[in-house]
């Protein structure tokens, strides 16, 4: 995920406007909205089904005027994890991933999510990895076994 984050304040993510600009001979409309280029700024924070998105997420009224007062993706994604806790900065980059999924899903298999349901894969990808964090932190049996020897 921080790999991700990285790429996408670095514009290093293959959007149709970056890879238009590399000389890939592709469309340059969002594949979401076809109403704008797609660039890193619009797919995440301008398109309207992320803006959709962005307003089903329960830190949506904290981080409407991060959205719409950034200039880039890298400002907003930096001034929007000082000010959101712990859990929602989670949340938002798991969002940030699912949007992006969402479009892959969109380019490579011509299949259009709804935008509750790229919510919903952001918390169960942060359930999913706030659980096998967890396990991973449990000692294991043969360790508890072990100890007690």
């Amino acid at each position: 995920m921080k790999n991700f984050i990285w790429r996408v304040c670095r514009n290093t993510l293959p959007t149709r406007l970056r890879l238009k600009d590399k000389g890939v001979n592709c469309e340059h409309n969002c594949v979401l909205c076809n109403l704008a280029e797609e660039d890193s700024f619009h797919l995440f924070f301008r398109c309207p089904s992320s803006c959709n998105i962005w307003s089903m997420c329960d830190f949506f009224t904290t981080a409407n005027t991060v959205l719409n007062q950034g200039q880039d993706s890298a400002s907003i994604i930096f001034q929007l994890l000082q000010v959101l806790n712990g859990d929602e900065a989670a949340l938002f980059c798991c969002t940030l991933w699912s949007i992006w999924k969402q479009r892959n899903n969109k380019v490579w298999n011509d299949v259009t999510e709804a935008q509750v349901a790229v919510l919903e894969c952001a918390k169960v990808l942060l359930q999913e990895w706030r659980a096998a964090k967890s396990y991973q932190q449990q000692p294991s049996k043969v360790q508890k076994s072990n100890e007690m020897i």
